[in-house]
C-alpha cells in the first residue's frame, strides 16, 4: 500500500511538472549543430532565491530548444558562489526531459561570486573526456550573473585561458551591478556575439532565442591545423563563420576582450597592403621593450634595432607622431617621454641609448606605467592622436593576472596594443591577452631575435593603419567676440 502511495505522490508531481509546461521538451530544435554546452548560474547572496528561479527557468526555455534527443547537443549545468557547484556533466542526461529535471533539481546557496572559480571548473574537470566533452563538438560556456567578481583578475585570467581552450563564453549580465568591463573579459569576441545585457531577471527570456541562435553558428572546432608554414615570423589568423542577423534587446558593448581561440596556433607570415614610405599619420606610439633576464646582451641591441628600424619610417619631423619608450624588468624604466624629444635624430639617438637591466619580467607593471604616466597630457600625450604601444617580450610575464589586468584597463583607455613575441618562452594565452583584437592584426610571434627584421614591414604597415582607423578629428576653433574656445567634434580617446 505504501509502494501504491509512492507511485501515486511521483505521478501527481510528474502531472504537476508536465501541466505547467515543463514537459515540452522539444520546440523543434532551431539547429542541430553538434555542440558541448556548459551553462554557469551566478548562486551568490545578491540574486537570492525568487531570482535563481527566474534563472532556473531561463536555462530551461533554452534547453527546450537544443537537439538532445538526437544526441547532437550535451549539456553540462553548475552554479557558483563561494565555490563551483556542479549539478550535471555533460554525459549525465541524454534526453531533453532529464536535463530539464535535473535543471529543476539544481539547489540556490547564496554567498560570494567566485566567477573564476566556476569557468576553472567548467575548463578543467566539466570540459573533459570522462564527463562528456567530446572533440568532434564545439566547447560553449554560457555564463549568467548578476554582479562584479570577488576576484577580477582571476577572472580575466581564467576567462583568457578559457578562450585559449577553445571554450567559446557567451557572457551574460543582469541589472546594474554587473562590471560592464568585466563582462567583457569573460565574453569572446565579438562582443557583439558573445556579450549581453538585461536590465533584470524578469527579461531574461527576451535573449533566449538569440543565445540559441548564437550557439548554432559559434565556429566548429578545427580538425586540422590550417596554417601557411613560413621560416620564421607567426601570427595568428583566426577563420570566421558569418552569423546570421537577429533581433534581441541586448545591449552590445564595443570590442574590447580576449580573443578567442578556437583556431590553432599556426605559424603564419600576415598578409598586409603595400608599406606606407614615411608614415604621416597623426599618432602617439610608446614602444615597450622587454630588458629582463632572458633575454641577454646579445639579443638586447636586436631589440634596439628593430625599434630603431620602424621609427626610421616613421614621420615625427613634422610633428605628426610622437615616440616614448620605455623597458622594463623588476620596474618599468623610462628612456623619454612622448614630448621628449621632438625630431626623428634626436629620438632614434634615445633609442640606441637605451641601457639593458635584466631581471624580472613584470609586463603588467609596464604597461600600467604607460597607460597611466606616459599617456598623459603633461608628458605629451594629444586628445585628438591615437594611442599605440608597441611591446617587445621574450617570456612569461611574473604576475600573469596583472597583466590580463592592465591591458584589459589599456585596451579600455583605446590604447592599441601590438604584442610581440620572441621565442617558444612566451606563452599564447599571453599575448592574446595583451594584444589587441582581433589578433590577427595585433599579434605577433617570430621564433627568435634574428628574425625580427622579418615582421619590421608588417608593423610599421599596421600601425599606421591603426593610427588611420582610431584618428579623432582635431578640436576645431569656434570664433566668437570673447577669446577662441577649442571645441572638440570628436572626443579623443581620454583617460
Amino acid at each position: 500500500m505504501r509502494g501504491q502511495q509512492t507511485i501515486g505522490l511521483c505521478l501527481l508531481a510528474l502531472g504537476t511538472f508536465l501541466s505547467q509546461g515543463h514537459g515540452v521538451v522539444a520546440e523543434d530544435p532551431r539547429c542541430d549543430s553538434e555542440a558541448d554546452i556548459v551553462f554557469i548560474l551566478d548562486a551568490s547572496g545578491s540574486v537570492g532565491d525568487p531570482n535563481f528561479e527566474k534563472m532556473r527557468d531561463f536555462v530551461e526555455g533554452m534547453v527546450r530548444k537544443l537537439a538532445l534527443d538526437s544526441g547532437a547537443v550535451r549539456v553540462g549545468l553548475l552554479s557558483y558562489s563561494f565555490t563551483a557547484d556542479p549539478v550535471f556533466n555533460l554525459n549525465d542526461h541524454s534526453s531533453n526531459v532529464d536535463v530539464l529535471l535535473g535543471i529543476q533539481g539544481m539547489g540556490y546557496s547564496g554567498g560570494g561570486t567566485s566567477t573564476a572559480v566556476a569557468i576553472k571548473y567548467a575548463r578543467e574537470t566539466m570540459f573533459t573526456v570522462a564527463n562528456g566533452d567530446r572533440s568532434s563538438a564545439k566547447n560553449i560556456a554560457v555564463v549568467v550573473t548578476d554582479g562584479k567578481s570577488s576576484d577580477p583578475a582571476g577572472t580575466l585570467a581564467e576567462s583568457a585561458l578559457a578562450h585559449d581552450a577553445g571554450i567559446t563564453l557567451f557572457a551574460l549580465g543582469i541589472g546594474d551591478a554587473v562590471d560592464t568591463d568585466e563582462l567583457k573579459g569573460i565574453a569572446s569576441d565579438p562582443d557583439e556575439e558573445y556579450m549581453y545585457r538585461v536590465s533584470s531577471f524578469d527579461v531574461l527570456s527576451s535573449v533566449s532565442d538569440t543565445i540559441v541562435d548564437g550557439t548554432c553558428y559559434v565556429p566548429e572546432p578545427p580538425t586540422t591545423t590550417e596554417a601557411i608554414t613560413t621560416p620564421e615570423a607567426t601570427t595568428i589568423m583566426p577563420t570566421t563563420t558569418p552569423v546570421p542577423t537577429t533581433t534581441s534587446t541586448t545591449m552590445p558593448e564595443t570590442t574590447m576582450t580576449l580573443a578567442p581561440t578556437t583556431t590553432p596556433e599556426p605559424t603564419t607570415m600576415p598578409t598586409s597592403t603595400p608599406v606606407p614610405i614615411g608614415c604621416s599619420t597623426m599618432a602617439d606610439i610608446v614602444f615597450i621593450v622587454d630588458g629582463s633576464g632572458s633575454v641577454g646582451d646579445a639579443e638586447f641591441p636586436k631589440m634596439q634595432q628593430f625599434v630603431v628600424d620602424i621609427v626610421s619610417d616613421f614621420d615625427i619631423d613634422s610633428g605628426a607622431i610622437r615616440v616614448g619608450l620605455m623597458s622594463y624588468s623588476f620596474v618599468p624604466n623610462l628612456h623619454f617621454h612622448l614630448n621628449g624629444f621632438t625630431n626623428k635624430a634626436d629620438i632614434l639617438t634615445g633609442i640606441k641609448n637605451m641601457p639593458y637591466n635584466g631581471g624580472g619580467t613584470y609586463t603588467g607593471q609596464a604597461i600600467e606605467y604607460a597607460r597611466d604616466t606616459m599617456f598623459t597630457a603633461a608628458n605629451g600625450e594629444r586628445s585628438h592622436a591615437p594611442n599605440i604601444i608597441i611591446i617587445l617580450t621574450d617570456g612569461d610575464s611574473n604576475e600573469f593576472p596583472n597583466t590580463v589586468l592592465q591591458s584589459q584597463l589599456a585596451h579600455q583607455d583605446n590604447i592599441t596594443i601590438f604584442a610581440i613575441g620572441i621565442g617558444k618562452g612566451i606563452g599564447l594565452t599571453e599575448l592574446q591577452a595583451i594584444a589587441t583584437d582581433p589578433d590577427s592584426k595585433y599579434m605577433f610571434q617570430v621564433n627568435n631575435f634574428d628574425a625580427l627584421d622579418s615582421i619590421k614591414e608588417a608593423i610599421m604597415n599596421k600601425a599606421c593603419e591603426a593610427a588611420v582607423g582610431t584618428t579623432t578629428v582635431p578640436p576645431t576653433t569656434t570664433p566668437t567676440t570673447t577669446p577662441a574656445t577649442t571645441v572638440p567634434t570628436t572626443p579623443g580617446p581620454g583617460r
